[in-house]
């Protein structure tokens, strides 16, 4: 019989990084509404399709930082990250409405949720990488 499993901190990381994503999403969409006096989603739709659209890019997210932060340089992860994000939340809206799909594709909003989502797969390898997790002896 083998021992327990060894602790996979790579994953906790990437759910909190994930959560500051979230975060920092729903800011950043709040305040850039506010500033371009536009609603994110024009099309009416309810409330549940932003959650569930960021939930989709969430998750995804989230797996992918976990793998991420085992890598050599972030950069691949990144761009994964943004165009991963990215395609959640336009899919998201293609199950939705095709016209939603439209409307998404374009949006400032959605560009700014990817851009955020690489920048924190970024942060993920760089907090991974600096002080790496301590080994049980």
């Amino acid at each position: 019989m083998s021992g327990p499993r060894p602790a996979r901190p790579e994953f906790f990381l990437a759910l909190l990084t994930t959560a500051l994503w979230a975060a920092s999403a729903f800011a950043a969409i709040g305040m850039l509404a506010w500033v371009l006096d536009r609603e994110p989603v024009a099309r009416p739709v309810g409330p549940a399709y932003a959650f569930l659209a960021l939930l989709v890019a969430g998750v995804f997210l989230w797996l992918l930082t976990g793998f991420a932060v085992q890598a050599e340089h972030p950069w691949v992860a990144m761009l994964a990250a943004a165009a991963g994000v990215y395609l959640a939340i336009v899919l998201t809206a293609f199950v939705v409405d095709f016209g939603l799909l439209v409307e998404q594709a374009t949006s400032v909003f959605v560009i700014t949720a990817a851009s955020l989502a690489a920048s924190t797969t970024a942060l993920a390898w760089w907090l991974a990488t600096v002080r790496p997790p301590r080994t049980r002896d």
